[in-house]
Parts: C-alpha cells; sequence; structure tokens
C-alpha cells in the first residue's frame, strides 16, 4: 500500500501520540518514553514542494521501532538494572511474556486505528480510541499479578531499584503531560 506524504504525516503522529499513552499506561519506562517524544514531530510538506518523482527525505523512509522492539529493549534494561537471579527466572519470565503480550496487542490494535482513520467519521474514532483504551486497560489487568510474583521475589535492594525506577518513570510521564 503506497502512502501518501499526508497518510504518512498522520499515521507517524498517531504512533508518537499514541505510543506515548501506551508507554505511561504500561509503565513500560524512559526507553520508550524518550523515544515516543524525542522523535521530531513531522509537518506535512506543502503542496508546492510535493514533487511526485522526488525521493521522500531519509527521516520519511525510516521506520521507527516497533512497540514490539522497544518492550524488548525496555525488558533488557530492566533486567540490567534488577539483575535478576536464576531463582527468579519464572516470576521474571513471566511478568516479560505479559508485557510482549501486551505490546503485539496494542500494536495490532494501533495499526487496525491507523489504517482506518482516513475512513473514520468521530463516532468511529471514538470508538476506536475507547477499544485502544479497553486493551490497555486488559493488559495492566494481566500485568500487575505477573509483576506482584517477581516483585514479591526480589531482594529488598532490588525492590528499592525498581521502585526508583519506576518513580522515575512516572515523574518523566508526567513531565512530558505538562509540556
Amino acid at each position: 500500500m503506497q502512502m501518501f506524504p499526508r497518510q504518512m504525516f498522520l499515521r507517524h503522529t498517531f504512533l508518537r501520540q499514541t505510543l506515548f499513552a501506551t508507554v505511561a499506561v504500561f509503565g513500560l519506562g524512559a526507553t520508550a518514553a524518550t523515544a515516543a517524544t524525542s522523535a521530531a514531530p513531522m509537518s506535512p510538506p506543502a503542496a508546492s514542494q510535493a514533487m511526485p518523482s522526488a525521493q521522500p527525505p531519509a527521516a520519511a523512509t525510516a521506520k521507527p521501532p516497533t512497540m514490539a522492539e522497544r518492550v524488548d529493549r525496555r525488558i533488557a534494561d530492566l533486567h540490567s538494572a534488577l539483575k535478576i537471579t536464576p531463582a527468579q527466572a519464572p516470576q521474571w519470565r513471566r511478568f516479560t511474556a505479559v508485557m510482549r503480550e501486551n505490546a503485539r496487542d496494542i500494536d495490532h490494535a494501533m495499526h487496525v486505528r491507523v489504517d482506518r482513520l482516513p475512513s473514520m467519521n468521530a463516532e468511529q474514532n471514538m470508538q476506536s480510541y475507547a477499544h485502544i483504551a479497553a486493551i490497555h486497560a486488559e493488559g495492566m489487568r494481566k500485568l500487575v499479578p505477573a509483576f506482584e510474583h517477581l516483585y514479591a521475589a526480589m531482594s529488598p535492594a532490588q525492590k528499592q531499584t525498581v521502585d526508583q525506577v519506576f518513580r522515575n518513570d512516572a515523574y518523566r510521564g508526567a513531565a512530558a503531560h505538562h509540556h
């Protein structure tokens, strides 16, 4: 499917905004939040500048990391910061499996929304957004128990580290919403 400049702009903007919201809701952290908010917003090219034979700029053709890639990066960062032990591996695997499943679910829903966005009316747009919010909520319902089991298996030092990591992520997300 060929995308026109306006569609590329809408898709990029929507994915960036939805990714940030997803990261904030899932608490997936600084890595994805930073990547989502640091991307320079694209502006649609002026009609007089659009030339059919012109090559699109590299930034327009470069694919941003998928939600799954961002979650995998977050998992690696957390694993390193928390120094997960072999004894904690089963709880860690369950937690990360839920994170990956949630990323797949939200990524799929976001792509469906973006693909349908150009033909949606306002009512369908709101319904679509509500559907994504429901997927967020369901993902959190699955993620919390998996995290609780992992947290219970952590040492006091690990708990202190993860408490600070999640606190920092929450502050970053709140600061991004105020700007």
